[in-house]
C-alpha cells in the first residue's frame, strides 16, 4: 500500500497549467472527434461489418486498415480555420517515417514468411535445439530480445520475431503461445536507450537525464526484467 500522500502544490500546478492552455481550439476539437470516431470504428468494426442490407454486407470492406486510412485522410480535408486544414503534408514531414517503415516492413516480412513457407523452413533448421532444455531456449530468447528491443521499436521487433518464434517453438518442443508470450514481455523491457520506446524518448527530450544516466539505470532494469521474465516463463510456461 502506498504511503505517499498528496504532493504539495500538485493540484495548484495542474490547475495553473490547464488555465495557461486555455480553451480547446477548433483544430483540437476536430482531431479529438476524428480520434473518437477511429476508436469507435475499431472497437465495433466487427459488428458493423456484419450488418446486412438487402442480403449483402456493404460494410464488409471496413477493415482496421481502411478505418485508419480514412481517418488520416479526413484530417487533410477538415478545415480548422480560414484556408487551413487540420493537417498538411508539411506536418507529415515531421513524422518518424523510419519507425513506420520499420514496423510496416516487419508486418510485410511476417506475411511473407507465412505465405511462402519460409517460416516453416526456418523452424525445420532449428531442430539442432530440439535436445536443449526448455529453460535454456526461453532464457536465450528472453536475453536476445531484451537486448535488441533497446535499439529498435518494440512493436516492430515483436512483429518481426513472433512469426519466427512461432515456427521455431514446435521444433524445440515448447508451446507456441508460451514462447510468444516470452517475446511479448521481453519486447517491453526497453529501458536503456531513448530509441527503444516512445516513453524513453519523451523522458530524454526533457534534457534532465543524460544518455549515461539512462544507460546506467536501464541496464539494471533490463537485467532484472530478463531474470524475472525467464524465471516466470520457466516455472509456469515451460
Amino acid at each position: 500500500r502506498s504511503t505517499i500522500g498528496e504532493v504539495q502544490g500538485g493540484r495548484e500546478w495542474v490547475a495553473n497549467e490547464l488555465k495557461n492552455m486555455g480553451p480547446m481550439s477548433q483544430g483540437e476539437r476536430v482531431v479529438l472527434c476524428v480520434f473518437c470516431a477511429a476508436v469507435f470504428l475499431w472497437t465495433f468494426g466487427g459488428l458493423i461489418r456484419g450488418i446486412e442490407i438487402g442480403g449483402t454486407q456493404p460494410f464488409k470492406p471496413l477493415t482496421d486498415a481502411v478505418i485508419a486510412m480514412a481517418c488520416g485522410v479526413s484530417l487533410f480535408c477538415l478545415p480548422v480555420g480560414e484556408g487551413k486544414m487540420a493537417i498538411t503534408w508539411h506536418d507529415c514531414a515531421d513524422l518518424s517515417w523510419d519507425v513506420l517503415l520499420l514496423f510496416g516492413g516487419g508486418l510485410s516480412m511476417a506475411a511473407a514468411l507465412q505465405s511462402t513457407g519460409a517460416g516453416a523452413l526456418i523452424g525445420a533448421q532449428a531442430v539442432v535445439f530440439a535436445g536443449a532444455p526448455a529453460w535454456i531456449v526461453i532464457a536465450g530468447v528472453c536475453a536476445l530480445i531484451t537486448v535488441t528491443t533497446n535499439f529498435t521499436s518494440n512493436t516492430a521487433l515483436a512483429a518481426t520475431m513472433m512469426p519466427l518464434l512461432g515456427s521455431v517453438a514446435p521444433v524445440v518442443g515448447i508451446q507456441e503461445n508460451s514462447l510468444l508470450l516470452v517475446c511479448a514481455l521481453s519486447c517491453s523491457a526497453a529501458f536503456i536507450m531513448p530509441v527503444g520506446t516512445p516513453p524513453n524518448a519523451i523522458i530524454f527530450s526533457t534534457g534532465r537525464i543524460s544518455i549515461i544516466q539512462m544507460v546506467r539505470a536501464g541496464i539494471v532494469l533490463s537485467l532484472c526484467s530478463t531474470v524475472i521474465i525467464s524465471a516466470f516463463s520457466i516455472m509456469f510456461l515451460a
